[in-house]
């Protein structure tokens, strides 16, 4: 069995849910602390990689991007339905994964975990929903602790055992599935742009970790670059390296974004994908943007920006290694349907779920 995982830092901790899947030939796609931008671009990145399943959860990072208007739910389910619709059509099976968050003590499913449920529904996704039964975990008196380890990741040992009974799930689907009729979709599509690749002049700085690697352009302060489309386009993410601090705010024509970053490590990489909300429309076929200081303008929020402290006063720097574009035309998805189970389409009451279930009780 091949696994394609679209996520975000539960989907790529070492001693994570993921690596107790029990599944070896993984192409782990995963960025930690993004949308599910990061799993459009990621999936282009990697050339949409062909897999047996599709693990795809994001909704803890969208949970407070929303909540912020940092990004509209109109925009969220237009990129899951391009994603879901994209593996389909490479007779990919998508699993949908939520996952649960800590506040105040209290095991949480997040605000996005049914606008996620319903995504699923209206896809023909698999929806797994491992917040619910975490909730119930600790209503039954396991002690928070037992369960997560911070605000938005589980205890290993808890991600372990979710790892086991979620492997024994996808194998169980394996083979499975109930072919129906041709499909035909129509979605908004989406363009990966990567710098290195339409900049030759520039010198291209290569960046690796043991999970990933990239090919980035260092833009500093006062620097012009520009980046080519179609009329229509809208650029509406960013991918750049968390690692060469401090960031910088971008100045596209009127507007400015904040990508400020503390995580510095010499040579070191971290990718992050960076939502624009409601995009930056591509004027005579290109958007040019300025690479600023931190405090030198008046910044539109991002989630970065929320993420790390504004680093006032720094010389800007930042290394980019491309863009997500929303094209002014959409893709047509077409494809034979194929349908779960009827009794696998809610984990929770399978008896993967009551097992996972029981188990957490025994923490």
């Amino acid at each position: 069995m091949r696994l394609l995982v679209l996520g975000a830092s539960n989907e790529i901790m070492p001693k994570g849910y993921i690596y107790s899947l029990g599944i070896t030939d993984i192409i782990n796609a995963s960025t930690g602390g993004c949308s599910i931008s990061a799993g459009v671009f990621n999936y282009l990145k990697y050339g949409r990689p062909l897999a047996d399943f599709a693990i795809m959860s994001f909704e803890l990072n969208e949970h407070g991007i929303l909540r912020r208007g940092l990004r509209s739910e109109r925009e969220v389910r237009e990129m899951w339905s391009w994603t879901i619709r994209s593996v389909q059509s490479s007779n990919t099976k998508p699993i949908v994964v939520v996952l649960p968050r800590l506040a105040k003590e209290t095991v949480q499913r997040a605000s996005t975990c049914d606008i996620h449920k319903q995504i699923s529904q209206d896809h023909g996704a698999v929806f797994v929903d491992i917040a619910e039964i975490f909730v119930r975990a600790q209503k039954s008196g396991v002690h928070y602790s037992k369960l997560m380890r911070d605000n938005a990741h589980m205890q290993h040992d808890a991600a372990q055992i979710v790892g086991h009974f979620l492997g024994e799930f996808l194998r169980s689907l394996s083979g499975n599935y109930v072919s129906g009729s041709m499909q035909k979709f129509s979605s908004c599509d989406f363009e990966m742009i990567g710098c290195a690749e339409f900049s030759p002049q520039r010198s291209v700085i290569k960046r690796k970790t043991s999970l990933s690697e990239a090919s980035l352009i260092q833009l500093q302060q006062g620097e012009k670059f520009v980046v080519h489309g179609s009329p229509g386009d809208r650029l509406v993410a960013l991918a750049a390296n968390r690692c060469s601090m401090p960031g910088a705010s971008l100045i596209f024509g009127s507007r400015a974004k904040g990508f400020y970053f503390d995580q510095a490590k010499v040579d070191g990489y971290m990718g992050v994908v960076a939502d624009i909300s409601d995009g930056i429309a591509f004027e005579q076929n290109q958007v040019e943007f300025e690479v600023a200081q931190t405090d030198a303008v008046q910044t539109e929020p991002t989630w970065l920006a929320n993420m790390a402290p504004e680093l006032v006063g720094k010389p800007a720097l930042i290394e980019i290694e491309g863009f997500l574009v929303k094209k002014a035309t959409d893709a047509i998805f077409e494809f034979e349907s194929s349908l779960p189970p009827e009794d696998s389409l809610d984990f929770g009451k399978s008896g993967y779920g009551v097992a996972l279930s029981k188990a957490l009780h025994n923490l």
